[in-house]
């Protein structure tokens, strides 16, 4: 963003939330920026117009209905015009802010990745499935996509670009998900994101933002993603992935979600093979990128293409820690 459009954003959402976007440090996502406020309890979301507007609405009336249960949600707050989304044009494109409040503690790391972290994540992601449940069961729906179509969609951008032994992977794991039973227990409105970055934690609390992509999908996706997310961050990395998961993450991670949401006898059953759809989404979504990236990004495009093509997604991460994350 050039000074003078920075100068433009700037006396705008100074006018719309009194916030100077100078005094703030500033991140850029594929879709957001993120203007957070040292000392304030808010930050600003201002998104390219990359989701319209209904979208947007979706995620913040869902925002506010969870927070009303669980305080470490990150709620949407109002404008100074009392609006939770705020629409205006910037260098001839449509933008739309929304504010939001500060998540609070810090960025968890691996040394701090212990039993009762695991406990703790499950019970949030527990009490949000559960509520999804509750408001599937009453007929409530919001205006969020579908995680299967955009997948789709994802698959259809790069297939023709793809190594056919690749593709054929990725077909197969797709059908295998989309033959699962949806229904209120199982498949519901999911913060399709719950990875280590969007999320802090403060003593046992976990105070979870970013819900830009919330999408209805299956409750097992988003514990795929967490799973994935501390495998790939370096939690007991160069050790056995599948007794990583099956010991020291899933047993304790499972015992705080079940404390908030009921799980017939096998909820857990494909945890793995979800594990093996987020890495294909993983993969397409760096493969979208083109030849032409550095070689950081080239490393994890090579570790979910091994990934993906092994028969067992456990032993499979097991071999792609060592031969692309240790030491490189």
């Amino acid at each position: 963003m050039n000074e003078q459009i920075k100068e433009q954003l700037r006396q705008i959402l100074l006018e719309l939330y009194g916030l100077d976007i100078n005094e703030a440090q500033s991140r850029f996502s594929t879709q957001n920026y993120a203007f957070i406020f040292p000392g304030q309890p808010h930050m600003i979301r201002v998104n390219m117009a990359q989701r319209s507007s209904e979208q947007i609405l979706g995620e913040l009336m869902w925002l506010e209905d969870l927070n009303a249960e669980h305080a470490t949600v990150c709620e949407p707050s109002p404008s100074l015009r009392g609006n939770l989304l705020e629409e205006f044009v910037l260098d001839g494109k449509i933008c739309r802010a929304s504010m939001f409040r500060t998540a609070r503690g810090t960025p968890i790391t691996v040394p701090r990745m212990d039993r009762m972290f695991f406990v703790c994540a499950g019970n949030l992601l527990g009490k949000i499935h559960s509520t999804s449940e509750k408001q599937v069961k009453n007929g409530k729906k919001y205006r969020r996509p579908m995680q299967l179509e955009n997948f789709a969609g994802l698959k259809k951008s790069v297939w023709e670009t793809l190594d056919p032994a690749v593709r054929d992977r990725i077909a197969s794991i797709e059908e295998k998900v989309l033959a699962r039973t949806r229904d209120a227990e199982n498949f519901g409105l999911c913060h399709c994101d719950f990875h280590l970055n969007n999320f802090f934690v403060e003593n046992n609390n976990i105070w979870l933002y970013d819900f830009d992509g919330c999408s209805y999908g299956y409750y097992l996706y988003d514990i795929a993603i967490f799973i994935m997310a501390c495998i790939s961050n370096g939690y007991r990395l160069g050790e056995d992935c599948v007794e990583t998961v099956r010991q020291y993450i899933l047993p304790y991670f499972m015992m705080g979600y079940e404390l908030e949401k009921n799980c017939g006898p096998h909820y857990w059953d494909d945890v793995e093979l979800l594990m093996a759809y987020r890495a294909c989404f993983s993969y397409m979504m760096l493969a979208r990128m083109g030849d032409t990236i550095p070689p950081a990004v080239q490393k994890w495009r090579d570790f979910y293409s091994y990934v993906i093509q092994q028969d067992d997604i456990l032993s499979a991460l097991s071999d792609a820690s060592q031969m692309y994350l240790i030491n490189k």
